[in-house]
């Protein structure tokens, strides 16, 4: 299983259950547009190609933090 089938398996449980969407983040080898297109539409919301500078994940990362203390009132 590739990260595109995993996202998508990912997609449809929190769908079936319900649950509030996860962040998918994907680190790939994978850089060309075709590729880029592919993880978009199988549901990753961001992606790194690989090498990662974890400097790049922080801005990301710290966003999430941002929207989960808005949405618990913080």
């Amino acid at each position: 299983m590739d990260g595109n089938e995993s996202t998508r398996g990912i997609r449809a449980y929190g769908k079936e259950k319900k649950l509030p969407a996860a962040k998918i983040f994907a680190l790939t080898g994978l850089a060309g547009a075709i590729a880029q297109e592919e993880l978009y539409v199988s549901g990753i919301d961001h992606f790194l190609p690989k090498p990662v500078n974890f400097k790049e994940l922080k801005v990301p990362l710290e966003k999430i933090d941002e929207i989960a203390e808005e949405k618990m009132g913080k």
